[in-house]
């Protein structure tokens, strides 16, 4: 997320926010069962309607506390996709927080790469082929540009 910040020219008070949004953007599932978040296998219906409530969790979280209440609007935000079919808002492209669209590449590069209990990772190749798929749907095309260059140059590890 930082490497992303930084090529699009973010100031230092911004990446240091992104910093703060990459730590605490799904502290909201601090709320939600944990045979839930380890379940291995696909969720229910049930169990996404809970998952889908975190980052609306997140965001009252982070408005309780003085020094995280300038990222509550980008933890509500980070699960908004590019086409406005994402959760909780339905945002849109620019309606959706930059730092919010920057979370949400970085934090599915890291599921991508890193699995989940419901989900191996990815090769880089299937990486590269899941964000060019996702460009412009799910994600800010603008900033999958940036992040592929970025994996291109072996800024990440992969």
């Amino acid at each position: 997320a930082r490497k992303i910040g930084e090529r699009l020219g973010l100031p230092d008070s911004e990446l240091n926010r992104l910093k703060l949004l990459i730590t605490l953007h799904d502290i909201g599932k601090i709320n939600i069962e944990e045979k839930i978040l380890t379940k291995n296998g696909p969720l229910t219906d049930a169990e996404w309607d809970v998952m889908k409530k975190h980052p609306e969790t997140g965001a009252r979280i982070a408005r309780a506390t003085e020094s995280f209440a300038h990222v509550a609007d980008d933890i509500l935000s980070h699960h908004e996709w590019w086409d406005g079919s994402g959760y909780p808002q339905e945002l849109k492209e620019e309606d959706i927080p930059l730092l919010a669209r920057i979370t949400t590449i970085a934090d599915a590069y890291d599921v991508m790469v890193n699995g989940r209990p419901y989900k191996e990772s990815f090769s880089k190749s299937r990486i590269v082929e899941e964000f060019k798929r996702c460009s412009g749907t799910q994600f800010d095309p603008e900033l999958v540009d940036i992040f592929l260059g970025l994996l291109h140059e072996g800024e990440f590890d992969s």
